[in-house]
């Protein structure tokens, strides 16, 4: 198998089928992950935005989940698009 090295994302040149349907039912468990790390997202952003008004600067901790929580979309945004073979992980390792 040709494999295509990119700077940032590794593709192998043939795709097999099974790894296709593999990867639609991976999207249902990514999309639960996303769904509810999303939503306490959300919430983490409304938090920093008053503490922010607040305190006139950053919580760390709460910018690096957010930054945790964006990195994992791309991933797996990248993954089920079919822009890269690397599967992402179930949960963010940095949250």
């Amino acid at each position: 198998m040709k494999t295509i090295k990119d700077p940032v994302f590794t593709i192998e040149k043939k795709a097999s089928r099974l790894g296709l349907f593999l990867r639609w039912l991976l999207g249902i468990i990514y999309g639960l992950v996303l769904g509810l790390i999303g939503f306490i997202a959300g919430f983490a952003m409304c938090i920093q935005f008053f503490y922010i008004l607040v305190m006139g600067k950053r919580n760390q901790r709460v910018a690096e989940f957010i930054e945790g929580y964006v990195t994992y979309t791309m991933k797996v945004s990248a993954y089920m698009s079919y822009v890269t073979d690397e599967r992402p992980p179930f949960w963010p390792e940095k949250l």
